[in-house]
């Protein structure tokens, strides 16, 4: 019985990053486009403000 419930714990536990490991990449992804995004409108900014100075 003990045996079976570790088999079952590490196949759940096996079965649990997949599903957990694809939300990450897409976590990423959206705050580097949205960092990336910040940047350049702090970019632009920032010449803007030297122009204007």
């Amino acid at each position: 019985m003990g045996v079976r419930k570790q088999r079952a714990n590490s196949t759940s536990v096996e079965a649990n990053p997949p599903t957990l490991t694809p939300n990450p990449p897409r976590g990423s992804r959206w705050q580097l486009i949205l960092s990336g995004f910040l940047l350049l409108i702090w970019l632009f900014f920032l010449a803007w403000m030297a122009f204007a100075s």
